[in-house]
């Protein structure tokens, strides 16, 4: 099993701090470096909230398999975080290209508008980052959905092999409490 959304979504969330610092650093010292500098780690937190959505989506898809199963608060939760995810990809996007244009542009009202979105667009990292946490540590993981499939799935295999009713209700009994985690 590979998941990349867990790894890759550290840097989605740390990125936007870094553009923002450099940011506020241009705008405060008016040295260009630190407005290249803004603008290199914006493109890249970009690049970076790209590959985050859709490593999300790919894995979120095996998790929501699961969720919709046995969790409707969960699986809300999933699509809310899923949906955000886009709006922050969206906006990043802009502001990136904005940035970009104000390398011809010059103008100092775009650089502030550029801060004041990066604070914003930071926060909404933040909470979003923080929901992602809630929604692995109180609904579940991309792990554990996988876990949960391996052991329906041999509990199948088990099944097919079994042509006693009694031995085949103890292999779902005990599939569905291995997979909800229940220890007698």
């Amino acid at each position: 099993m590979e998941t990349l959304h867990p790894a890759v979504v550290h840097f989605a969330i740390v990125l936007p701090l870094v553009a923002l610092t450099f940011q506020a650093l241009y705008l405060l010292k008016k040295e260009s470096a630190y407005s290249k500098s803004s603008l290199v780690t914006l493109v890249f937190t970009t690049i970076f909230m790209l590959a985050a959505y859709l490593t999300g989506d790919k894995d979120g898809h095996t998790v929501a398999d699961i969720l919709s199963v046995y969790d409707a608060k969960g699986m809300e939760e999933l699509k809310e975080h899923a949906e955000l995810g886009f709006y922050l990809l969206i906006a990043f996007s802009v502001v990136s290209a904005l940035k970009i244009a104000n390398i011809f542009m010059k103008k100092t009202l775009i650089e502030v508008v550029t801060l004041v979105a990066l604070v914003v667009l930071s926060i909404a990292t933040l909470s979003q980052g923080k929901e992602g946490g809630e929604i692995v540590y109180e609904h579940g993981t991309i792990f554990e959905a996988h876990e949960m499939k391996d052991i329906l799935k041999e509990s199948l295999t088990d099944l097919s092999d079994s042509d006693d009713k009694d031995e085949s209700l103890e292999i779902l009994t005990d599939a569905v409490k291995s997979a909800l985690k229940i220890e007698e």
